[in-house]
């Protein structure tokens, strides 16, 4: 075995690898690209005597070395995100960079037009969007700060309800010239339906279509909510979208209406380790706010565009 201590950049490749089982997932992660991922778990390989993955037709799988090892750097990196978290929450001004989580629709539909506020309040503060619908993990500092729709917070993380965000069903009106407008809940299965991915399978929306409409009627999935509402305003079919992101798009109409089970909280959270960090507070402050404020835009209590007769 190669006697060199292995550089955490290193670590770092074979971590995401043992939770991803894919370099180029890996790689997006990292922000690195695939042929470097590769080469780092090589040269890791190199220097530990022996292969840490098999490759199989569904991922990478741990070999016993790498089932060995990954305890290890698990402890190793449980440190130095506490290390990292300490350093953080030790500023004393509002300046650096703070790592957001947020989804598609909230990133390219929403916070645009509001972030220039903040960046005029905070100018030493830059604001690193991780855009994804999937959950970051905060405690893996994934990011810094979370924008997370959700009933029920799990985990050790700490932060506010700042609103409730409403979904409804939306078509574009060629759509509804061609189709006619769904009568019902359950006539919607008689429609061209815009469909979640299973990526997107926790969703309320999509747990909400899984119980209201028949399979056969989901003419397409999306993986994101920007292409599935893109899709929609081209009249391709009825997608189910936040009403913030309906009602402010000029090619659709609301067809079917929030309720109850299309309705979910929005929470704005943090590690508790960065709490005190004045720039995470300032960040947590202003989201707060902003979203409270657009209480009305988000529950969909803004009136649905008027349609003629």
């Amino acid at each position: 075995m190669n006697k060199a201590i292995a550089s955490w950049d290193h670590l770092c490749v074979f971590l995401s690898a043992a939770r991803h089982r894919n370099l180029a997932s890996v790689a997006r992660r990292l922000g690195i690209d695939h042929s470097t991922a590769f080469r780092r778990l090589r040269k890791l390989e190199h220097q530990l005597g022996g292969p840490l993955f098999e490759r199989r037709p569904d991922g990478l799988a741990l070999t016993t070395l790498g089932t060995e090892l990954l305890p290890s750097v698990e402890n190793i990196e449980t440190a130095i995100l506490a290390l990292e978290r300490q350093i953080v929450a030790q500023d004393v001004e509002p300046s650096g960079t703070v790592r957001l989580s947020v989804s598609d629709s909230l990133a390219i539909a929403y916070f645009p037009e509001r972030i220039p506020a903040f960046q005029e309040q905070f100018p030493h503060v830059r604001l690193d969007f991780s855009v994804d619908n999937q959950v970051a993990d905060l405690t893996r500092r994934e990011a810094d700060v979370a924008i997370r729709p959700a009933r029920h917070i799990e985990g050790d993380l700490v932060g506010r309800k700042a609103a409730r965000m409403a979904y409804g069903g939306y078509a574009a009106k060629s759509y509804i010239d061609r189709y006619g407008r769904p009568a019902s809940i359950s006539d919607l299965s008689n429609h061209k339906i815009c469909g979640y991915g299973d990526s997107l399978n926790f969703f309320s929306a999509a747990q909400w279509l899984a119980r209201h409409v028949d399979p056969n009627a989901i003419a397409m999935q999306f993986d994101n909510t920007s292409a599935m509402t893109a899709a929609a305003g081209y009249g391709l079919g009825i997608a189910v979208l936040p009403c913030f992101l309906g009602d402010t798009h000029p090619n659709l109409e609301r067809v079917i209406e929030p309720s109850d089970d299309l309705t979910t909280d929005v929470w704005v959270l943090t590690h508790p380790d960065l709490r005190r960090s004045t720039r995470i507070r300032a960040v947590l402050d202003f989201l707060f706010k902003t979203l409270a404020a657009d209480r009305k835009l988000l529950e969909g209590l803004r009136p649905a565009p008027q349609t003629s007769p």
